[in-house]
């Protein structure tokens, strides 16, 4: 059975929606390279971060199939470490946990929608379609819940995420003709902004765009997120990807 299907039971095996549910996901997932993600050898990128007067700047190296990850920060403590995360006791557990905790943030705003079929323990709800919350417009709205309980580093957070044909009232934006490709701007599976309520917070404890999205090998990425105020800004650097049994690492391609 397909790995990705595997998860998708797990998650959604008492839910009477499975079927709609498990379908709109995997589209979501595959949309962003998650069906190719077993081809991946390496993954380069770097995070940053702007707020206010703040600049931050963290450079990855992670190899999925051995989850070895190398970290670089230009005078930061630790500067760099290389570490497993399926030996994180190893060393200094201390401090690996410490990066580790670092770098699932980073790696969660990097792949977030293939953890939509790769995480198994979350409660998924969509809600039809609903205002952005940076307006103007539209757009479909998905809400992804974590356990209050669970294992990771940030435990009980939710995610609404907006996605789909941006609408302003009920027509459409830009949608080209019928017989016309669609380009990525007009993907039914785009996401266009999400909102983060830490430990499932009612008021929003962050909202962003979703854009300037690039193609990475088999990945779609969004490089580019901002509030509404635009004093915060997150961004995607330095990204490059290698497959397996390939020695050439590919650059990111601008999306249509």
């Amino acid at each position: 059975m397909n790995k990705y299907l595997i998860a998708l039971l797990l998650a959604f095996s008492v839910s009477p929606t499975f079927a709609s549910t498990s379908s709109e996901l995997l589209q979501i997932s595959d949309a962003y390279g998650a069906a190719h993600f077993d081809e991946i050898d390496l993954i380069r990128f770097t995070f940053n971060i702007e707020k206010g007067t703040t600049t931050l700047h963290r450079r990855w190296e992670w190899q999925p199939s051995t989850d070895q990850v190398t970290f670089y920060q230009e005078g930061g403590v630790p500067e760099s470490l290389t570490y497993s995360r399926k030996a994180l006791d190893t060393g200094d557990a201390k401090l690996n946990r410490k990066v580790d905790a670092w770098f699932i943030n980073d790696e969660y705003w990097l792949l977030f929608p293939l953890h939509l079929i790769w995480d198994t323990d979350i409660q998924v709800t969509f809600n039809g379609v609903k205002p952005l919350p940076i307006p103007p417009g539209d757009a479909k709205k998905l809400t992804v819940t974590y356990p209050s309980d669970g294992a990771g580093y940030t435990p009980g957070d939710r995610y609404d995420l907006y996605y789909g044909t941006f609408m302003i009232g009920n027509k459409e934006w830009s949608r080209p003709p019928d017989k016309t490709p669609k380009s990525w701007e007009n993907s039914d599976y785009n996401i266009r902004q999400w909102t983060y309520h830490k430990g499932a917070a009612a008021a929003p404890t962050m909202t962003t765009t979703w854009a300037g999205y690039v193609r990475l090998g088999p990945l779609v990425i969004a490089t580019e997120h901002l509030d509404a105020t635009k004093k915060f800004h997150l961004w995607m650097s330095e990204l490059s990807l290698k497959k397996k049994n390939e020695a050439i690492f590919l650059q990111p391609e601008a999306i249509r």
